[in-house]
């Protein structure tokens, strides 16, 4: 098991491609990410407490991240949303 710490710089755009910055967040120092086999957890708006504002006032968003020193990860996912879930109690073994 490799354990790491990085960088982490998650953002919402507007768009998939290029366009306006509408909130980040910076996972940096004491705040930084831990990564482990490749996977890593944050809980984002924890930092920046702008993003309800941002996903309650946008229809349509995209993720995109940026570890460490690299460029922003392509392409940036669109976040959906469900009308109702459930949790599921093997989802906590996890």
């Amino acid at each position: 098991m490799c354990l790491l710490l990085f960088w982490v710089g998650p953002c919402f755009w507007k768009v998939e491609f290029d366009g306006t910055l509408l909130w980040e967040e910076f996972w940096t120092g004491a705040n930084s990410v831990d990564v482990s086999d490749g996977l890593f957890s944050a809980m984002l708006g924890s930092i920046n407490t702008g993003l309800t504002t941002v996903v309650q006032g946008n229809t349509t968003l995209y993720l995109g991240i940026t570890v460490g020193t690299d460029s922003e990860m392509v392409p940036r996912v669109q976040l959906g949303s469900v009308p109702f879930s459930i949790p599921s109690p093997s989802a906590y073994l996890l």
